[in-house]
């Protein structure tokens, strides 16, 4: 029993939730990432650590919605969290007009559950 609760101590600082797209995707074929990062928020404009990947092959045409789960092999609780996340409509690995992209700056708790990051369709720059 001891052995199997250490087991669960790892899984405690995943986080869960959904990409949640404002249109659906136009087409099949595409891949949805989502990314968990680490940073000290006390060093100004210092970088941040991907400690956790999420990446979902074959999004269907008219989804709109994409659960993911990101688990860290090694969190840091007294660092700070976010999510972010993109669709790759056409899955060629490029971050491309039209696209899916993430629209705001999504904080988390390390465990957090249910957590909802909007994506929405690059625009071209103008």
């Amino acid at each position: 029993l001891v052995l199997a609760a250490a087991a669960l101590v790892g899984c405690d600082d995943a986080v869960s939730g959904e990409l949640r797209l404002t249109t659906t995707v136009p087409t099949a074929g595409g891949t949805a990432h989502a990314s968990l990062w680490e940073y000290d928020p006390q060093i100004a404009d210092g970088s941040a650590t991907e400690i956790a990947r999420f990446e979902h092959a074959g999004v269907q045409a008219g989804a709109q919605v994409v659960t993911f789960t990101l688990a860290p092999d090694d969190g840091d609780g007294g660092l700070d969290h976010y999510v972010t996340g993109w669709v790759d409509v056409d899955s060629d690995g490029a971050d491309e007009v039209g696209d899916f992209v993430v629209t705001d700056f999504n904080q988390v708790e390390l465990g957090a559950e249910g957590v909802v990051v909007m994506l929405t369709p690059r625009q071209p720059n103008r």
